[in-house]
């Protein structure tokens, strides 16, 4: 999730968990402080893009949301930063409830990440596998206004019982989303048995509408595609009017989703559309030059082929998973197979298409 939500989360947290009973010794961390100090917390976690810096190429997709997200390391890092907040604080305030607290906002931070696509490394170090139940779109406005909502009323009452009731609220968000999900995999799995395809299918939240969501149908190297809302089609049946030319790129977005009786499907190709070039796409791909991409990637496919302004042929690849209509894809990674003296060879080298984007779409 993005980091508003994770402090907006963190601080409903802070002020919902208070001690049940005050110290004798008048050390207890006053209400307001608390949630304060775990909406910092809940966002410690994304201080690994820190340690990126320099890492192999694409590496950094798998290394973000690893050791730091874990919640078999969480009481670790909580540990110490309780007792690097505690000595910064100038044990004003227990050692004991300042740990808990962080581990509490580590472990939340976590939660929260788990339910988006990207993927999650809870039981690092153990295994570096992602996990992800995707309910959640990763910057949802929903969820700001309710947590917002929370934490403004909570904020202003000192209200314990307000607090609780906007993670409450949060996690019936997150099972209304839930229950989404699974009437997604219903209709996808419906169409997959009605025409005959595979059955093995993936869905994943979209922005704008918890109703959102894409649809993925993967039979080997190909792929069938949609976008569902999942309520009845806002055009009554009808095609919608096409859009103007001028049309916002939030609007088109919007249009693009239909009912499950107006579904409009696309196929794709791992390695693109032309059979002629999949023998390129498909050497291209599995040079150990992508590798890291190659691990990151889900539903890898081919985006492009073109050049890079030289002799040089490239590929471009992309994760389905985060392709938005009208959106540009965050997640390119290219490769070219480079000229030698000027010569294309098969000895001639290969090498990531760096800060070169692709001419054109591709399927």
């Amino acid at each position: 999730m993005d980091n508003l939500t994770h402090a907006l989360a963190g601080a409903l947290l802070g002020a919902a968990l208070p001690p049940e009973h005050a110290a004798a010794d008048g050390r207890d961390m006053p209400y307001r402080a608390r949630a304060v100090y775990c909406a910092i917390v809940t966002n410690l976690p994304d201080l690994d893009y820190l340690t990126l810096v320099g890492a192999a190429p694409f590496e950094a997709l798998n290394l973000h949301r690893g050791v730091t997200h874990s919640f078999l390391l969480a009481p670790l890092w909580g540990a110490a930063i309780g007792g690097l907040a505690w000595w910064l604080l100038r044990k004003r305030f227990r050692a004991l409830e300042l740990m808990v607290l962080a581990v509490a906002g580590l472990l939340l931070h976590g939660v929260l990440d788990l339910l988006t696509s990207y993927g999650t490394q809870i039981f690092a170090p153990l295994t570096s596998r992602p996990f992800a139940l995707p309910l959640l779109f990763i910057v949802d406005p929903l969820v700001w206004l309710l947590l917002g909502t929370g934490v403004v009323l909570a904020w202003r009452r000192s209200s314990v019982a307000v607090a609780r009731g906007g993670l409450l609220a949060l996690a019936g968000y997150v099972a209304l989303c839930g229950a989404f999900m699974l009437r997604a995999e219903q209709v996808a799995t419906a169409v997959a048995e009605q025409r005959g395809w595979t059955r093995d299918v993936v869905v994943f939240p979209q922005p704008l509408s918890p109703l959102h969501w894409k649809l993925v149908v993967v039979d080997g190297d190909h792929y069938r595609t949609t976008n569902l809302g999942i309520l009845a089609d806002p055009f009554g049946g009808e095609p919608p009017a096409p859009l103007a030319e001028d049309a916002s790129s939030l609007l088109r977005l919007w249009r693009s989703y239909r009912s499950p009786d107006a579904l409009e499907w696309t196929e794709r190709h791992r390695y693109g559309a032309d059979p002629l070039m999949r023998g390129f796409a498909r050497f291209a791909w599995s040079r150990e030059e992508l590798g890291g991409f190659r691990r990151f990637a889900l539903l890898p496919q081919l985006y492009a082929l073109g050049n890079d302004g030289t002799d040089a042929g490239c590929g471009w690849f992309t994760d389905l998973r985060f392709e938005l209509p009208g959106v540009a894809n965050p997640f390119v990674a290219g490769i070219c197979h480079g000229p030698v003296d000027g010569r294309l060879s098969k000895s001639s080298g290969w090498r990531l298409a760096d800060g070169e984007r692709p001419p054109a779409r591709g399927k």
